[in-house]
């Protein structure tokens, strides 16, 4: 949108902001009353942020890229923006791995080939290659952590 644009208000505008309030506190208050401990810790906000961010790009008509380029001028500087969408997408990435059992098949992969002397420098090298492949250090950071810590784990480091 331009400067010289008029907005009209509308409440559609809201309903992104009120899905974020709608999940994360009614998952509180339900998890409460079945009586989980700490159960509004128990929901990420950032699950209920995007969650809102969704609904917001399914609710207004435009091209997706319009789309991603005004939400990204509206929260703040592109890069900031854009580095964390690379970590939000690669926590879901590393969490998925870390659902379906990859981490620990890597895990013992690098265990039985890689000495346990040289462990960290294996680790090392395989960040090196998949940051330069990836183009992010940040994604390489979150997806490898999960595999670092089994490493360690099951090696005793």
């Amino acid at each position: 949108m331009g400067d010289n644009d008029c907005v009209k208000p509308s409440f559609l505008g809201l309903i992104p902001f009120f899905v974020f309030i709608v999940f994360y506190v009614g998952t509180g208050i339900i998890l409460e009353i079945q009586g989980v401990e700490m159960a509004f810790y128990q929901m990420p906000p950032l699950m209920a942020m995007l969650l809102a961010i969704i609904v917001a790009f399914i609710l207004f008509k435009d091209s997706f890229i319009d789309k991603l380029n005004e939400f990204i001028q509206g929260c703040a500087q592109n890069d900031i923006i854009f580095i964390s969408f690379i970590f939000l997408i690669s926590g879901a990435f590393s969490t998925i791995c870390k659902e379906i059992g990859s981490v620990e098949t890597v895990a013992n992969i690098g265990l039985k080939y890689i000495p346990s002397n040289l462990l960290v420098a294996g680790i090392f090298l395989i960040c090196l290659f998949l940051s330069t492949a990836t183009g992010s250090f940040l994604g390489t950071v979150v997806a490898i952590t999960p595999i670092g810590f089994e490493i360690a784990d099951k090696s005793g480091i």
